[in-house]
């Protein structure tokens, strides 16, 4: 009899520690849910308070396209979609808003619908990994919407399964999280693109960040895979995306993309597998297009990725030839 009741109250005492636990998690969980929802409004809000000058730049910017490029950019226009992305949690009857971003996708003629992986992966942020584990530990689930806003006034859904993507170079490290006196709440394995002891990535990881998804719709972009390999430093190139949201209902339509131009800094590709080019994006433009004129054609030639990380004065495109079939 007393070892049932010793081997209960062990038992007991480790329910006790769950419940503990969880009631950290949850309590976590709606402390980050309403800094995620105020930080949205705020982003709103600076976002209304900058808006002319956003318009004026976005007139500016209209009216230093090549006349020989404006017709070509504004059929490419229509391939080029919105791209919002959220991360929800439901746990004990309640839901959790994890984690909302937003970013660029475009259409290829081939019924691919391509953008940056981190625009649709949750791994580039190891705070949404974490907040998702917690919730998957204590018995609850994830779901991820991805949708995509076109130019025309449509919107469609992707499943997050439906994308493929390189994950080779993804690494396993383990995260922990704190309350506000310091105490580890819980601690998780997550997968990362990169270490978080503050080592230094492989910088290869940088030419995967690309990621497409077959759709039942074919857009009017053809890409150049050799071309993307072997650009040449001084070219030209044309981007199109949706920097800081700009270009989402703040104009005469509600979705429309906007256009920049760049130049190539370098010949050829990195050392890290991407396109070096000059300042013209900036978050929100991710996983957009990026052309070359070819015989008074466009052709993308890249993905926006990111900003350089040896100098902020330039900013990395993916080869469109890193996409595997």
């Amino acid at each position: 009899g007393g070892y049932t009741l010793h081997n209960q109250q062990i038992k007991i005492n480790k329910q006790d520690k769950t419940i503990v636990k969880q009631d950290s998690i949850l309590n976590q969980l709606n402390n980050e849910n309403d800094s995620i929802t105020n930080a949205m409004a705020v982003m709103e809000d600076n976002w209304i308070k900058q808006k002319e000058q956003y318009i004026a730049e976005i007139a500016r910017i209209k009216a230093t396209i090549p006349p020989n490029v404006a017709s070509l950019i504004e059929k490419a226009k229509k391939d080029v979609y919105y791209l919002h992305v959220q991360l929800i949690g439901s746990l004990k009857g309640q839901e959790y808003l994890l984690g909302a971003w937003s970013g660029t996708a475009f259409l290829l003629d081939d019924g691919r619908l391509v953008t940056a992986r981190h625009c649709i992966s949750e791994r580039y942020n190891p705070d949404t990994s974490w907040r998702i584990k917690s919730i998957e530990a204590s018995g609850g689930s994830v779901r991820k919407e991805i949708v995509a806003h076109t130019p025309s006034g449509e919107s469609f859904s992707i499943p997050a399964n439906a994308f493929h993507v390189d994950e080779s170079y993804d690494i396993t490290a383990n995260y922990s999280r704190r309350d506000s006196a310091g105490n580890i709440i819980a601690t998780y394995p997550i997968k990362v693109p990169f270490p978080l002891d503050g080592s230094k990535a492989q910088r290869i990881i940088f030419g995967t960040d690309w990621a497409y998804a077959k759709i039942n719709r074919k857009g009017s972009i053809s890409a150049n895979s050799e071309l993307s390999k072997n650009m040449k430093a001084g070219a030209s190139v044309h981007v199109l995306g949706f920097p800081q949201t700009m270009g989402v209902n703040d104009g005469d339509k509600l979705i429309e993309p906007i256009y920049n131009t760049m130049s190539i800094s370098r010949d050829g590709l990195n050392d890290a597998n991407c396109i070096t080019v000059s300042q013209g994006i900036d978050h929100g433009n991710s996983g957009g297009p990026v052309f070359a004129l070819v015989k008074q054609k466009l052709e993308v030639i890249g993905i926006v990725s990111r900003g350089d990380d040896k100098s902020n004065l330039y900013n990395q495109l993916v080869p469109i030839s890193n996409m595997k079939q």
